[in-house]
């Protein structure tokens, strides 16, 4: 939705708030698009960062279905010949949402008892904008996506989190607190910064 940019921002805002239901609408069919929509070519031989490493693709018809990591190939095998490639994005990602709360359950298990904050709840969700979020009730939610982040990465956005446990907001007592426990978290959060982008596929 546009706004004219000379309409007053009081407008503008009591507009958004009579537009919120249409608004979450449109946003909500964006977001199930986006994820049926490639956004890699799932062909054989397509690269997909793990962990910071690269996968290669493999497809297979087989007895069933099923996704495996050698280390070096990422195979989906797909059951009789229904080989599409929605089937192949779909059993794609559920095998990487799974490996992300794996990677990231371990994470936060390790750096809860570190720092002494413990969340109510952890979960891995779909962001559109954000890799992490800390709820007020205690849950702490993850982008599914660090999958394909180096692990270090991963980290830093898991003590990002926790220590919003202990601090509300983003300002230097924050800040001061995710130094304490990970020294080097401006080089890690420059680089999502910059490499974020890549892991949106």
């Amino acid at each position: 939705m546009r706004v004219p940019q000379t309409l007053a921002e009081d407008k503008v805002r009591s507009l958004l708030t009579q537009k919120r239901k249409w608004i979450d609408q449109k946003l909500l069919v964006a977001e199930q698009q986006r994820e049926l929509m490639p956004g890699l070519e799932l062909a054989d031989g397509t690269q997909i960062p793990l962990l910071g490493q690269p996968r290669r693709l493999k497809t297979t018809v087989g007895l069933t279905d099923g996704v495996a990591d050698d280390g070096t190939i990422i195979e989906v095998q797909v059951k009789d010949n229904r080989f599409t490639t929605n089937k192949i994005r779909r059993l794609l990602e559920n095998w990487l949402r799974n490996r992300a709360k794996q990677e990231i359950d371990f994470a936060v298990n390790v750096y809860a008892q570190r720092l002494g904050l413990t969340p109510t709840a952890v979960e891995v969700k779909t962001y559109r904008a954000r890799w992490g979020s800390c709820q007020p009730d205690g849950r702490v939610q993850f982008n599914w996506r660090l999958v394909h982040a180096p692990l270090p990465i991963i980290d830093y956005v898991v003590v990002h989190e926790l220590c919003h446990l202990e601090q509300r907001n983003h300002g230097a007592e924050f800040w001061g607190l995710v130094e304490k426990w990970m020294p080097d978290y401006r080089d890690r959060k420059r680089w999502l910064k910059e490499n974020g982008i890549r892991l949106q596929c």
